[in-house]
């Protein structure tokens, strides 16, 4: 059965970039406890399956000992060495808890029970080193068995109805019922999939004290299988095309990341972490799952019999899934091309969905054919799954109103990047229709220091009409157009008129936003070339020679002050910064040298040469540095400051 996509529309500039997950943000504390295998939703040391890897013990009194979870820091701390976590082999950092401070003692255990497992105060102010997880939408798992049976129910109904059931571009269900095509994409009915119990929602339990009746279970973390298929479809043939083994579709491991992605969030990555609390939260018996099980780190310390040593008890333990066998390739899954627009130049193009999506790498990942494996792999794929989904919501908002052509997205698993290369040549011929127009007739001035932005515009021979800030969603829309809470710096506008038979025209506004009281601060120049890295370029000054392009991972420096106009004293300037050539999609940062910001000052995308003003702080010396991800030139023109 072919899996085909959601119908879309035309694409959006997106950009097309590989992100590594940069360190989690600083947040609130973890709350103390002792053996507390889940209490504040923060970043822990964890193994291979995810399973925290508990502390040292911190004091003893008598038999027992206190472990807790460790929280963990990627941003690294001063003083403290840093340690590979087997969950994902990045290196981090141990945030030191206050009862390691703790030795054989007399004292109150309960009351240093409270305090053993909270991170030492120097370590959360002024800076906090412990980072909570964001689970965002993900939350709508702890609604009651209730409201998730009557979700999955509404999915059973769903199914059963349709005239066909695929799999979309980002690995969502999707159903065909009479012509109509969509994906099951809301949060509670993937939570239902995915946690939903399988019997009477209105489970009994033994009497208080008593060890509670076997639960009725179901979902694809319980049973491994979408409640009601197989099986439950009375088209047996329809149920065996849709869930596949290997190849040709998502088996049920590969379903159950894909119901996480899609019922995530767009804007916070999913982590390990977040597999973890999600699957913790979703279990109602405190088990995780029913492929496998691996028993919990014990949550107190007992005398070993063998040879008198402390030894790790856990009762009841605590089961997590084991995720060994499980393993993820990113270019397996995603293996076809995407159609998409380029509004600068108003053309259609065709290029590999992993090219295209701004994937956030969980691991480092080497290429994308390489393979993750255990939770590490399972936590990639959700993730994966909803940056497409991401860009999905980014590029189908238009969709030529006559033909209903444009966007296109390959289904998983399927590849059809010859025949949309051929599409785009015939998309971008030249058509004989009346071309629209569309002109910009109020806007913000060049300068301004309001945050919230106006745009009218006129448009003729349109059917329908596009707007889009700063590379960001497209989306339909009418003059006059605002925008509102915008940060200071430089912005850019564009409106896009369709025609009736898919012409295209645009008009475009660039504007920049001072912050109050620094606008008249700033000084205009003639624009001034301080630094091309391509050879043999000499500045006119000699103080930049290029001599290749930066390789990727690296900074280029450039000389700001006592050049092209800008004075000794000057604080900071306003630079066109332009990446040229780079070998594969990635960020440019630029910053007054020193530590690299974990910002981005433009995205970019293979081979194409991409810029952006910006305006910059400069060093003490009066220089900034360019840092680039990937290999590139970098070109820098100063325009004010």
């Amino acid at each position: 059965m072919r899996k085909s996509t959601l119908v879309g529309g035309l694409a959006a500039v997106l950009t097309s970039m590989v992100l590594v997950l940069p360190p989690p943000s600083a947040s609130a504390a973890p709350a103390g406890g002792s053996g507390e295998i889940f209490s504040d939703l923060f970043v822990a040391l964890r193994d291979e399956n995810g399973i925290p890897i508990l502390s040292e013990t911190f004091y003893e009194e008598g038999p027992v000992g206190v472990t807790c979870i460790q929280p963990i820091s990627y941003s690294a701390i001063p003083g403290i060495d840093s340690t590979p976590n087997p969950a994902d082999g990045r290196d981090v950092y141990l945030v030191p808890l206050v009862g390691e401070d703790f030795t054989d003692s007399t004292a109150d255990p309960l009351a240093e029970a409270d305090t053993a497992c909270t991170p030492k105060p120097e370590f959360l102010e002024p800076v906090s080193y412990v980072s909570e997880v964001e689970l965002e939408r993900l939350n709508l798992v702890r609604t009651s068995d209730e409201v998730l049976w009557a979700k999955l129910d509404e999915v059973r109904t769903r199914l059963l109805e349709a005239d066909e059931i695929t799999l979309d571009g980002a690995g969502r269900i999707t159903t065909t019922k009479d012509g109509v095509t969509g994906a099951i994409d809301a949060s509670p009915e993937q939570a239902a999939i995915y946690a939903a119990t399988a019997g009477d929602p209105g489970i009994a339990l033994a009497a208080e004290g008593g060890p509670a009746a076997t639960p009725q279970r179901g979902g694809l973390m319980d049973t491994g299988s979408i409640p009601g298929l197989p099986g439950y479809l009375e088209d047996e043939a329809l149920s065996e095309a849709f869930i596949q083994q290997g190849s040709d579709g998502f088996d049920n491991w590969e379903l159950a990341a894909a119901a996480i992605g899609t019922a995530a969030g767009k804007a916070v990555p999913i982590t390990i972490d977040t597999i973890e609390y999600y699957n913790r939260t979703a279990a109602n018996d405190g088990l995780v799952a029913n492929w496998d099980y691996v028993d919990s780190p014990p949550q107190s310390l007992l005398p070993s019999q063998a040879n008198g040593d402390m030894l790790f008890v856990s009762d009841p333990p605590e089961e997590f899934v084991d995720y060994s066998a499980f393993s993820y390739t990113r270019s397996e899954v995603f293996t076809g091309c995407t159609t998409w627009l380029d509004v600068g130049t108003l053309t259609w193009m065709s290029s590999p969905v992993i090219d295209r999506v701004g994937f956030t790498d969980i691991v480092d990942f080497a290429s994308p054919t390489s393979t993750v494996a255990n939770v590490a792999g399972f936590a990639q794929m959700a993730d994966d799954v909803r940056s497409v989904i991401g860009y999905l919501h980014e590029n189908d908002v238009v969709v030529n109103p006559e033909t209903g052509e444009g966007f296109f997205i390959d289904p998983v698993f399927e590849e059809s990047c010859e025949a949309q290369a051929e599409k785009v040549v015939e998309l971008n011929q030249p058509v004989d229709a009346v071309d629209p127009t569309v002109t910009i007739t109020a806007a913000p001035t060049a300068t301004t220091t309001a945050t919230d932005a106006t745009f009218a515009f006129t448009e003729t021979d349109a059917a329908s009409v596009l707007c889009l800030l700063d590379g960001g969603e497209l989306e339909r829309c009418l003059s006059p157009k605002t925008y509102t809470g915008l940060e200071p710096g430089a912005h850019t506008f564009t409106v896009i008129a369709m025609g009736v038979a898919g012409n295209l025209a645009s008009d475009t506004h660039t504007w920049q936003i001072i912050p109050p009281g620094e606008d008249s601060m700033i000084t205009s120049l003639d624009p001034v070339r301080l630094a091309d890295t391509r050879p043999p370029w000499v500045a006119a000054d000699g103080l930049f020679v290029g001599t290749g392009p930066v390789s990727g991972g690296q900074s280029v420096q450039v000389s700001v002050t006592n050049r092209g106009g800008v004075p000794a004293d000057a604080q900071a300037a306003v630079l066109n910064v332009t990446v040229a050539g780079p070998v594969a999609p990635g960020y440019a940062t630029v910053y007054p040298c020193g530590t690299v910001p974990d910002t981005s000052s433009l995205n970019y995308w293979a081979g194409e040469d991409v810029a952006n003003e910006v305006i910059a702080k400069l060093s003490p010396t009066g220089t900034i540095c360019v840092f680039t991800i990937r290999t590139a030139d970098i070109i820098v023109d100063v325009a004010g400051y």
